[in-house]
């Protein structure tokens, strides 16, 4: 998915709803094998207000995903 706006994501889950899939965080996804599962992953370190609308969205659908925080002071440099 290239276009992050909250109207493509919500289309999305719309369109994902309509053709009945289930929505299961990352640690049942993997356990769990599921012909129309969806793991909805989110990367929250450019857009994190994205992601809290991404959140709130989820919630009104009962949708569970998971989101990962990245904290940039652990990260090696290219130039160590």
């Amino acid at each position: 998915m290239k276009d992050f706006t909250i109207k493509a994501y919500k289309d999305l889950l719309d369109s994902l709803i309509e053709q009945r899939y289930v929505f299961l965080p990352f640690n049942t996804f993997i356990t769990n094998i599921h012909p129309k599962a969806v793991c909805l992953r989110h990367d929250v370190d450019l857009l994190p207000y994205n992601s809290l609308e991404f959140a709130t969205i989820q919630t009104q659908h009962n949708i569970k995903g998971t989101y990962y925080f990245r904290d940039k002071r652990f990260e090696q440099r290219k130039d160590s």
